[in-house]
């Protein structure tokens, strides 16, 4: 649909807050998306390549028009490695702005406003590393306010009770995390950083309520390093929990479930690449092993294209994107697994508890074919990538842009091209 099919680019801002048909991104991976209640596409920050020529992380927010096929720069810098303006917490301003970084995580709330979370990169001082606050750009407005958390780097969580909400209560800085939304609430899973005694991978799911503003920790541990405990297969229990881990994917079901999915982490006895689905119930506070395996570097089982069966499963992997489409079917592409990249895109009955191989190669590091810029064909496909960003329109398309992976030469780069996936409902 757009952006650069071989050799990415810096990209071209144009004129600020104005769509145009010449402007949009460039290459960049780890970046936070949204999509508005308008169906329109935002997206924020990464590493990639500055519009100056350099190659860091990024604080500028754009927003894609899907309708016009146009992007638009909105806010942030042209320039990489930008220190953030914060302002009085909870205040927007014109002037407020988080700092360049990647592997931050996001959410919208009911009112669509926009949410961005942790991440690695810079604050308000010198230097680099990973922090704990929270922003909101107010969609209205278009403007940002630091809602929560730090300022400083490397903060440790403050726990509290479990399940008791508290003005005090705040997880530590982390990046590479998992998220959900259910509106009022933005739900926060793991990702990598410090516990009171060290840094490393975490466990602990946490809940952010937008009206209260108010942390809780629900779930998981308050130390790094926390094993898997798997239960039986589709059976909810309060023991029960996903392992520590990083880069895991997440969706939100048609009845109100949290599903996650693979990452690198820990089962019950070690730590590898994991193809583990997990659903948790957030009524009941439990979590249930739903499918995939209880070991690390599992390969997958493809079968037949575009056939359901029990013994499907996508192999273990992190840094995938994933989609839920209107009917409540999951989406998977692509990730990266010992040093390979994917292009596979797979999907999951809920209701069946079964996953499908959709489209793309069940063999790694394959190349994109790109066609013809706007028109879709059976024999189009984007090449194997990891750390891409992804949207769902309000007509239920799967969008995917950018990302580290193979380009239309069959080389690795940093990538900028923005595709288009049409389902044919009834899923």
């Amino acid at each position: 649909m757009h952006g650069d099919s071989c050799n990415a680019t810096k990209g071209i801002c144009g004129t600020k807050g104005t769509f145009n048909s010449m402007n949009y991104p460039g290459w960049r991976h780890n970046a936070i998306e949204w999509t508005d209640n308008n169906g329109d596409l935002w997206l924020f920050g990464g590493f990639g390549l500055s519009y100056s020529g350099g190659q860091g992380y990024l604080n500028d927010l754009w927003k894609y028009n899907v309708l016009s096929n146009e992007w638009a720069w909105i806010s942030g810098d042209t320039a990489i490695d930008k220190q953030g303006t914060y302002g009085s917490k909870g205040v927007p301003n014109v002037n407020n702005m988080p700092g360049s970084r990647f592997g931050s995580v996001s959410w919208v709330d009911n009112s669509g406003n926009l949410w961005l979370y942790g991440g690695l990169g810079f604050s308000i001082f010198v230097g680099s590393g990973h922090f704990n606050y929270l922003w909101k750009f107010d969609i209205t407005l278009g403007h940002w306010s630091w809602e929560s958390g730090d300022v400083f780097l490397g903060q440790n969580g403050f726990y509290g009770i479990k399940s008791n909400s508290s003005p005090s209560n705040k997880p530590g800085s982390r990046y590479i995390s998992t998220s959900w939304s259910d509106g009022n609430n933005l739900w926060l899973f793991g990702g990598w950083g410090p516990s009171p005694l060290s840094g490393g991978f975490l466990n602990d799911l946490w809940k952010y309520n937008v009206m209260t503003n108010e942390w809780t920790w629900v779930n998981g541990d308050s130390l790094v390093w926390q094993y898997a405990k798997y239960g039986i297969k589709n059976n909810y229990a309060q023991l029960n929990k996903p392992g520590a881990r990083i880069n895991a994917i997440s969706w939100n079901d048609n009845s109100g479930n949290f599903y996650l999915f693979g990452g690198n982490g820990l089962t019950e006895s070690a730590n590898g690449m994991l193809n583990d689905l997990w659903r948790y119930n957030s009524f009941t506070n439990e979590w249930a092993w739903i499918s995939g395996d209880s070991l690390i570097n599992s390969l997958g089982s493809y079968g037949s294209l575009g056939t359901y069966n029990q013994l499907n499963k996508p192999g273990s992997r992190q840094e995938s994107v994933s989609w839920v489409d209107t009917i409540g079917n999951l989406w998977l592409f692509g990730g990266y697994f010992n040093s390979n990249y994917s292009n596979d895109l797979w999907k999951f009955n809920t209701q069946a508890k079964m996953w499908v191989w959709v489209g793309g190669d069940n063999l790694p590091n394959q190349k994109g074919f790109y066609g013809t810029k706007g028109i879709g064909a059976s024999a189009n496909k984007p090449g194997s990538r990891r750390m891409s960003s992804r949207w769902i329109d309000k007509l239920g398309n799967l969008w995917l842009f950018g990302g580290l992976g193979k380009n239309c030469t069959n080389n690795i780069y940093s990538l900028n091209d923005l595709w288009k996936y049409k389902i044919c409902y009834p899923a």
